[in-house]
């Protein structure tokens, strides 16, 4: 629950700055394991 503010233990809070800052690193990251997937050839023509 780090993009709610919350660390996982519950009893500490972030700043609403580190927590957006956390959810953008996400956006950022997932964006570019997308992008960097995209160029993958799959072979389907020696399926059984």
């Amino acid at each position: 629950m780090l993009a709610a503010g919350r660390e996982p233990s519950g009893s500490t809070l972030f700043s609403p700055m580190l927590a957006a800052a956390a959810m953008s690193f996400s956006s950022v990251s997932a964006i570019g394991n997308a992008l960097r997937l995209r160029p993958i050839q799959l072979d389907v023509s020696n399926r059984v």
